[in-house]
């Protein structure tokens, strides 16, 4: 089936919208999984999403996919529009065709001609996108985290009632992505996505979010509060689940690498994903778990 057949679509509706979509979508991307695309995905496929899909479709059957979501990053109370792109999917039949990077090549045009700064996925076919523009963008922190001798009092999985604080410990940082207390409260949800809080003095002082769909299992990949909470908080949680965790730290937090210090080991840099950028970005650049859907 050849490519120059087929015709891009640009929706706003999102495939939450399109039951026919959003089942395609799931049978290749999820086949054997227990939850759904809207459940792990709620910003693009959840019913009040804000995503604009890209599909290729040729006779009303849907040949590649590629979802964008226009986030808005703080970085140092500079706010950057940027888009994050993800499920990029070919029809499992008609791959090596070209028809990923057709569909790719329209998504980064309209980057290109957008008011957005950076453009941003994650992906290991560094190859594949290096092509369309895109680079190795950012550094994180990586290392190896050790249990507590005992748990810190305090510590507790989070309730409903916590999100307010939770997203106000995320605010806080130097570094995020803007959310409101509905789609933050959606995020904690996420199948396979743990948030343990520490409560000090009757109030949430700290969080850290553990998992999140398919993604970053045994990883620690978002956490807010002081570093002095946090080397309280993390350890704690890797005695009560009974196993070494990794944790993800930004470059802007030194701090917490120290504290953390008589916990961990192996502290690795690693690059946090590839991006097109119209901008210099500063070294403190960084896109936690939760900032990144």
């Amino acid at each position: 089936m050849a490519c120059a057949e087929a015709a891009i679509r640009r929706s706003t509706a999102g495939a939450g919208s399109d039951a026919k979509i959003l089942s395609t979508l799931n049978n290749w991307l999820r086949p054997d999984c227990a939850f759904r695309l809207e459940e792990e995905y709620p910003t693009v496929f959840g019913p009040q999403n804000h995503a604009e899909l890209f599909l290729l479709e040729q006779d009303g059957e849907l040949l590649a996919h590629a979802a964008v979501v226009e986030n808005e990053l703080t970085l140092q109370n500079e706010c950057i529009k940027t888009l994050l792109v993800g499920s990029v999917v070919v029809n499992p039949r008609l791959r090596g065709q070209g028809l990923g990077r057709a569909i790719m090549s329209e998504v980064v045009q309209a980057f290109r001609e957008s008011a957005a700064e950076l453009c941003m996925l994650w992906s290991t076919k560094e190859t594949f996108y290096a092509r369309l523009g895109f680079a190795k963008t950012g550094l994180e922190y990586i290392c190896l985290l050790h249990s507590a001798e005992r748990a810190a009092s305090g510590l507790r999985k989070y309730r409903t009632e916590d999100v307010p604080v939770i997203l106000a410990l995320h605010e806080a940082k130097s570094v995020h992505s803007k959310r409101d207390e509905l789609l933050f409260a959606q995020l904690l949800r996420v199948p396979r996505c743990d948030c343990f809080v520490l409560e000090a003095a009757n109030r949430v002082v700290a969080y850290a979010c553990i998992g999140k769909g398919l993604d970053f299992e045994n990883v620690i990949h978002e956490c807010g509060g002081s570093p002095e909470d946090l080397a309280r908080l993390l350890p704690s949680i890797c005695r009560v689940q009974q196993k070494e965790l990794y944790v993800m730290i930004p470059p802007s937090r030194p701090e917490l690498l120290q504290a953390l210090a008589p916990w961990s080991s192996g502290a690795s840099f690693g690059h946090l994903g590839l991006a097109i950028s119209k901008r210099q970005l500063p070294p403190e650049f960084y896109l936690e778990g939760l900032d990144s859907v």
